[in-house]
């Protein structure tokens, strides 16, 4: 049996998708499967991604001081002026990508509910939608981990904590897509483990 789920992160330029909106939004359609797909370094393998959607956006509302700070935007994107999609295309591709890859899938992340509310605020200004072909209930990866962090095996269940856990040493980008990858990297491990453990 597989499940598909979407696996969600963004960049924005504030914390109120009410006066900001993103500037950075990675999507990754997954699937989960039940036994292992294949193997590497003879390690099962039950999430494949099948798809990504990565786009670095043109802002069309201010940009705080502080989440500037947060995401290190114009550090990581060294050429935004030149690669950025402007918001009104960057909002239709992505209601395109949903809708042609995430049927019957839900949302996961490491803060969802954060980056779902900026993706739907961001639609709707551009008169796009959710397409209804996705169950809007969410994984959220912090609360799927938590017991990781009770019983000591990590310091948080934050990302950076998470990312530790897996193995990832150092500092990372600190992008979207980088973000999104290291969350399917997390629910592999997860998985993995939790299978092994029965």
């Amino acid at each position: 049996m597989v499940h598909n789920l979407i696996v969600i992160d963004t960049e924005t330029g504030g914390f109120d998708c009410n006066t900001t909106c993103m500037v950075e939004i990675a999507m990754l359609a997954v699937q989960l499967h039940k036994r292992p797909f294949a193997h590497i370094d003879d390690k099962p393998l039950y999430v494949n991604v099948i798809s990504t959607f990565h786009r670095v956006i043109w802002p069309d509302r201010a940009i705080g001081q502080d989440a500037a700070k947060i995401n290190s935007f114009a550090g990581q994107h060294s050429n935004w002026a030149t690669e950025a999609t402007p918001m009104a295309r960057a909002m239709w591709e992505t209601e395109e990508w949903l809708r042609r890859r995430a049927e019957g899938s839900m949302f996961c992340g490491v803060n969802v509910a954060f980056d779902i509310g900026f993706l739907k605020s961001d639609l709707q200004r551009h008169k796009q939608a959710l397409p209804d072909n996705i169950h809007y209930r969410t994984l959220e990866l912090q609360g799927l981990c938590f017991p990781l962090f009770f019983e000591g095996v990590t310091e948080g269940t934050g990302l950076r904590h998470l990312r530790k856990w897996v193995g990832h040493e150092g500092e990372q980008e600190h992008t979207a897509l980088a973000d999104a990858m290291e969350t399917v990297d997390v629910l592999q491990k997860y998985i993995r483990e939790r299978v092994a453990n029965g």
